[in-house]
């Protein structure tokens, strides 16, 4: 990513692991609702553009998210990626894959919310592994 989209990046991060906290056990499933998102923006690329538009107010962009998301996802997840199309944005992918990575954190979270990030680092290393012999 692009300095711009690192930047957007980094302060959603530090927003959404303050809303993290908050949301306790409730991590996985918002981190569900953000891979739903991203992959809605990976879909369409038209919508994409349009949230990532630098010459359109922010504002405007934030008010489609609301419309096209609100009711659908949780409030907290409206609120992050309504905040996040505020940002400025390298290159339209950069949006997508900053919430995918925001939707990793989350689920990791719940799994240590949960007691249970030694289990997911184990399956994700087998994984890797066979993922590695089966090339």
């Amino acid at each position: 990513m692009r300095a711009s989209s690192q930047a957007a990046l980094d302060a959603a991060t530090e927003r959404w692991e303050a809303s993290l906290r908050e949301a306790g056990a409730r991590g996985r499933e918002l981190g569900s609702q953000l891979f739903e998102v991203a992959d809605t923006l990976t879909g369409s690329g038209s919508l994409r553009r349009a949230l990532t538009d630098p010459a359109r107010p922010g504002e405007d962009k934030a008010q489609l998210v609301t419309a096209l998301f609100g009711g659908k996802v949780a409030d907290e997840v409206v609120d992050l990626v309504a905040g996040m199309v505020r940002s400025r944005w390298s290159q339209d992918d950069d949006l997508g894959h900053a919430l995918e990575d925001l939707a990793l954190i989350s689920v990791l979270a719940s799994a240590q919310e949960a007691g249970r990030l030694l289990e997911v680092e184990e399956q994700l290393f087998r994984v890797e592994r066979l993922l590695a012999a089966d090339r």
